[in-house]
């Protein structure tokens, strides 16, 4: 099952940005993971919940060199 949150970063010049992880676990352990940075809590929040809606419907890229 896939999930996301919201984490605020300031920059230096004082604005905040909103890093949105989105990860899968399976076993207590990441299985897939990977990050989008937002200049608005607004969209973390949209993009997070469209990416993990969309890993759980399409799945989460593989990393096999196999094919």
């Amino acid at each position: 099952m896939a999930h996301y949150n919201i984490q605020k970063h300031p920059r230096a010049d004082g604005t905040a940005r909103y890093r949105c992880p989105v990860g899968v676990k399976s076993g207590g352990k990441y299985i897939y993971r990977e990050n989008r940075t937002f200049g608005k809590q607004s969209h973390a929040k949209t993009g997070g919940a469209m990416r993990m809606a969309e890993l759980e419907q399409n799945g989460f890229p593989s990393n096999d060199k196999n094919g």
